[in-house]
């Protein structure tokens, strides 16, 4: 990228941003062939589930041990896009992924929710009062805290993801331990549900990005996700709101990082709109007002299941 000039920074940040190299991208995702895509985790996961919701049943993917590995795989092109889970309803938003998004200077280009519904599975010869072990990805552990704080003398063990822990329980034959997983993993390993619906509230939703490395633009957007730092100073964030506001933008969601570097915060926002050019106003003005401006994305709004 250009360096920015010193005199005018704000104005061409913006003109860049809306410059010819912005490829605009439909969504006939479906119509190519070919396409690899990361996710963390493994087959019959919730990633895996996301992504083939999005791109269709025959997608290639790709399975990575963590999230910065399938964020790396994207950033030095050995696949073509990455689903990457952002926040639960219940567990919270990710932050940490936010900032993986940033540091491998990825694009949004969709998003997806995804309803979730976690049991706990063991072996066919398993019976519920022999568990003394429960084992799942940390994000899938905390939507199910009301029911392991039920339990007495089991013991919690963190997993990498909800279908490897099935997996690992099938191959080794435990009949001392159970997984917190979806439906999928079931069938995929043979496994029998001890427990269903163990999740601490019903409406449990996980939203994941879809992730390009290329600027990609959809038709018809109608939400945009931005980072942007604020010093810590009395009504800096305050400016930033009344922007949205003069616009009529809804702020959907706000979240911030601590930046020691500074005295400084990060804030991640989500912003839904009715008419592209006043999104585009507002960004003008918050480029202004604000340091370090960044769109991570543009695309349509899913609909929460």
């Amino acid at each position: 990228m250009e360096s920015v000039p010193e005199e005018n920074p704000g104005r061409f940040l913006f003109v860049h941003y809306l410059s010819e190299n912005y490829e605009r991208q439909n969504q006939k995702i479906m119509e190519l062939r070919n396409i690899r895509v990361a996710i963390q985790g493994s087959k019959a996961s919730f990633h895996d589930e996301a992504a083939k919701t999005y791109f269709g049943p025959g997608v290639e993917i790709i399975f990575c041990k963590n999230f910065e590995e399938s964020c790396e795989a994207l950033a030095s092109n050995r696949v073509d896009y990455t689903v990457m889970a952002m926040g639960n309803s219940i567990a919270g938003n990710i932050l940490p992924n936010y900032e993986l998004v940033l540091k491998h200077k990825l694009k949004v280009m969709a998003e997806v929710y995804r309803k979730i519904a976690l049991h706990l599975i063991g072996i066919p010869e398993t019976n519920k009062t022999e568990i003394r072990r429960i084992c799942s990805h940390p994000m899938a552990l905390l939507q199910c805290a009301s029911f392991i704080d039920s339990l007495e003398r089991v013991e919690v063990v963190e997993g990498g993801d909800t279908a490897l822990c099935v997996r690992e329980i099938a191959d080794l034959k435990l009949l001392d331990t159970a997984a917190i997983a979806g439906y999928q993993a079931v069938e995929e390993y043979g496994m029998q549900i001890l427990q269903e619906n163990i999740h601490s509230h019903a409406q449990n939703y996980t939203r994941f990005w879809v992730l390009s490395k290329g600027e990609v633009l959809p038709e018809n957007v109608n939400k945009a996700s931005l980072s942007f730092t604020l010093k810590d100073e009395a009504g800096s964030l305050a400016d930033i709101l009344f922007i949205f506001r003069s616009e009529g933008l809804n702020l959907s969601s706000i979240q911030s990082v601590y930046l020691p570097e500074g005295s400084r915060f990060r804030f991640y926002a989500d912003v839904e709109f009715s008419y592209r050019p006043k999104f585009l106003r507002s960004l003008q003005a918050i480029i202004r007002t604000a340091e370090e401006v960044k769109i991570l994305g543009e695309y349509k709004r899913d609909l929460i299941p």
